[in-house]
């Protein structure tokens, strides 16, 4: 799908609703888009895509799973080159790689991941001068995910240490200076979340 389709359909279903209530109310929670993002790949950083790219949420394209790569847990600076893979419960492997704004998702083409799933991120590596390594880091979800596509749903910006695990990052606090990621690149579409929303 074209991003200006992707814009469209988005807009739509935010505008009009998808007819489930709960789905409805969850999405108007999360507020209306920045006027400087256009609804599409780059938009919503952190939020969990597939609250609204779902049959109940009527967006399109429907997505199987989605979700925001960060730096680190201190900031917001999303982490460009990510790949995540996923490996499902019939053996069944899927990449998806984040965009300039830390954005990745799989869309819902017929065949999709079968729960529950195990996955892990290979995030790029830096060298102390910002110079792009080829060798990449893994950091493996220690958990499975048992249902929900929405990465966001458990690892929310908005979550405190009680009630989610924090965003999902490539850096730990050992490892911000030495592997630093660039700032998001002025050709960049989306707006990184300026504060836990």
């Amino acid at each position: 799908m074209t991003p200006h389709r992707f814009a469209l359909a988005a807009s739509a279903a935010l505008a009009f609703g998808c007819g489930n209530p709960i789905a409805d109310n969850q999405i108007e929670a999360w507020g209306d888009e920045l006027p400087e993002v256009p609804p599409g790949e780059h938009h919503r950083p952190g939020q969990p895509c597939v609250l609204c790219h779902s049959v109940a949420g009527g967006a399109s394209p429907e997505l199987v799973l989605g979700g925001t790569v960060f730096a680190d847990q201190r900031s917001f600076l999303p982490v460009e080159g990510a790949e995540v893979v996923v490996y499902d419960a019939v053996g069944d492997v899927y990449t998806m790689t984040s965009n300039c704004i830390g954005n990745f998702y799989l869309p819902n083409e017929g065949l999709a991941p079968q729960f529950p799933l195990a996955v892990e991120v290979r995030c790029p590596k830096y060298d102390a001068a910002g110079n792009l390594m080829e060798t990449k880091k893994i950091r493996s979800m220690n958990s499975w995910i048992s249902r929900d596509g929405s990465c966001a749903t458990c690892h929310s910006l908005r979550g405190t240490q009680n009630d989610s695990t924090g965003w999902i990052f490539c850096n730990d606090e050992t490892e911000i200076t030495s592997n630093p990621y660039p700032e998001v690149a002025e050709s960049c579409p989306g707006v990184p979340p300026a504060e836990a929303e």
